[in-house]
């Protein structure tokens, strides 16, 4: 037999449904927590510049390195 549901003008959802919307919540979150993840990835605030005096030929440098990148004045 089938469900029958009351028309008193209420809202029903049926149980698949429940779960659809559970599934969907939790997928939801789990892409919002990866990005901010991704973020502080791409962000990294945990590398901080350095700076280095270099020695060449008898000239001294300062050298500045942040993450992948170097500048000499």
């Amino acid at each position: 037999m089938t469900e029958e549901i009351p028309d008193d003008g209420r809202l029903y959802i049926t149980t698949d449904a429940q779960q659809l919307i559970r599934a969907i919540k939790n997928a939801s979150f789990l892409i919002f927590v990866g990005l901010i993840a991704l973020g502080i990835m791409l962000w990294q605030p945990w590398a901080s510049p350095t700076i280095e005096n270099v020695q060449r030929g008898g000239i001294a440098y300062t050298c500045v390195t942040y993450k992948t990148t170097a500048d000499c004045n």
